[in-house]
């Protein structure tokens, strides 16, 4: 269990620092993101590597020392948290009111840093508290922290719409598992330096602190991949649309070329790329077609309020006028398929294939007898 937690956290965890690190180039100046920034990458310094071995990134800065690693490591995590408190903070308050709950948290982790900075240099505090003492101060700070930051993130849950709740409801439930993990780190440290700590406990600890930290994350994800959703949702529609609106393209291309864009090439139709823009290029340059044979549908008697299907024979008669070089005697432009969707022109283009359709069915034998 405790690999799997591990390495869906230290993925998690990739994956969200490269998100944020990318619209942190957007918003530079967001004081939100960039402690969530900081918080991620902190966080990722502290993260085991997920190849089965307990090596930090800050165990190989540190060069080996025992004593460096413990403070680096402990430092570094009440780094992380104080980052994310400052996150909460800037998300959840006006910018002076956030500010000044952020001197405070960023106080109170400078005297926690402090005090391990002292049991490091002062050998005789080192050897009478040893390495419980990093866990006690650390972990008590991180574990109440994190507390807190749960129940901000509970809170949250309530305010906002109903599809992005199971994104902070996740996220608080993985803190507030992290934090009681860290206080069982911290229990099991002091437990383990008496030996008396149960061989089970390490591995346990270690995996409720992966798995909330990996809940956490994936809790931050959530929106994230909302909105990746909707964008392929968009896609996937505006994609439709533009294939879909091909056939009346190439139509009106064929009849009215200067109101018509260039003719793209046949294998750039099925081209996945730059669907937004095409697609709004497309439905553009379809309107200002239908625009300019306004004049023809008047005289055909068309009216905006007509039927659909009707307005599709009359495009096709229109365009035949054109062709033939007609000139319409009203000054009028009549518009077609109107309506509040984006599915009025498709559904205009398949009436319209239709309308070709049973023009070249030919009857059945029967008929053309009588």
């Amino acid at each position: 269990m405790e690999p799997v937690s591990r390495t869906t956290a230290t993925i998690a965890l990739l994956v969200l620092s490269c998100g944020r690190l990318l619209r942190l180039r957007r918003t530079p100046t967001d004081p939100a993101l960039l402690g969530l920034n900081a918080s991620l990458l902190l966080f990722l310094l502290i993260e085991p590597a997920p190849w089965g071995t307990h090596t930090t990134l800050v165990h190989a800065l540190a060069g080996g020392s025992s004593a460096a690693t413990v403070l680096a490591t402990h430092g570094v995590r009440v780094a992380a948290v104080a980052s994310l408190l400052l996150f909460f903070h800037y998300s959840a308050h006006p910018l002076p009111e956030a500010h000044r709950r952020a001197r405070g948290e960023l106080l109170g982790a400078a005297v926690v840093v402090l005090a391990l900075v002292l049991l490091t240099t002062l050998p005789q505090i080192s050897a009478e508290v040893g390495p419980p003492g990093f866990h006690l101060i650390s972990g008590g700070y991180t574990a109440v922290m994190t507390l807190r930051a749960g129940s901000w993130s509970a809170r949250y849950a309530r305010e906002v719409a109903d599809r992005m709740r199971p994104g902070p409801r996740v996220g608080a439930f993985g803190l507030w598992l992290y934090g009681l993990a860290v206080c069982a780190e911290a229990g099991a440290a002091f437990l383990g330096n008496t030996g008396r700590m149960p061989t089970t406990v390490d591995t346990t600890v270690r995996t409720a602190l992966h798995t909330g930290r990996a809940l956490f994350l994936l809790g931050l994800l959530y929106p994230v991949w909302l909105a990746r959703v909707d964008a392929m949702r968009l896609w996937a529609r505006h994609w439709r649309q533009y294939r879909l609106l091909t056939p009346l393209w190439v139509r009106l291309h064929e009849v009215l070329p200067p109101t018509v864009g260039h003719r793209e090439r046949r294998w750039r139709r099925w081209v996945p790329w730059r669907v937004h823009r095409r697609h709004w290029r497309r439905t553009v340059e379809i309107r200002d077609a239908l625009l300019r044979l306004g004049p023809q549908l008047a005289d055909l008697g068309i009216t905006v309020d007509t039927p659909l299907a009707e307005q599709a024979t009359a495009v096709n008669t229109a365009l035949r006028r054109e062709r033939q070089g007609v000139v319409p005697t009203s000054g009028e432009a009549v518009p077609v398929a109107v309506s509040d969707t984006e599915d009025a022109l498709v559904r205009l283009a398949r009436a319209m294939e239709d309308q070709d359709h049973r023009d070249t069915t030919p009857l059945p034998r029967r008929s053309r007898e009588r």
